[in-house]
């Protein structure tokens, strides 16, 4: 994305449409792009809002402190995002980012009734 701003936010809620049979989660923080009112958001999509300044819950912050611990000189010798991807993806088990970011709150979310 070019920027952090309402029409990039927007444009990301948008792709979710090629998926109208799924149910997407997307983890929000507090970002001003986040919270914009002119956001629409898809019938199949379900924002799960993280309080303020709890980057504890975000399984994204997880995944990349267990990145960093584990590949971080070879991320950094990646010269670009396709050689930093294969690094990983040679090195991450679909089981470990499950461990990772398989918080008990999102899974709960999962299994939950739709309302």
């Amino acid at each position: 994305m070019p920027a952090l701003d309402a029409p990039c936010v927007q444009a990301l809620l948008d792709a979710f449409a090629a998926y109208p049979e799924s149910l997407n989660l997307l983890l929000w923080d507090g970002a001003p792009a986040h919270i914009a009112h002119a956001l629409v958001i898809l019938p199949n999509v379900v924002l799960i809002q993280l309080p303020a300044y709890s980057p504890e819950l975000n399984p994204v912050e997880r995944l990349w402190e267990d990145l960093r611990y584990r590949l971080g000189s070879e991320l950094r010798q990646a010269r670009r995002i396709e050689g930093a991807r294969g690094r990983v993806d040679s090195r991450l088990l679909p089981q470990q980012l499950a461990s990772l970011c398989g918080y008990e709150y999102l899974l709960q979310i999962l299994h939950a009734p739709p309302f």
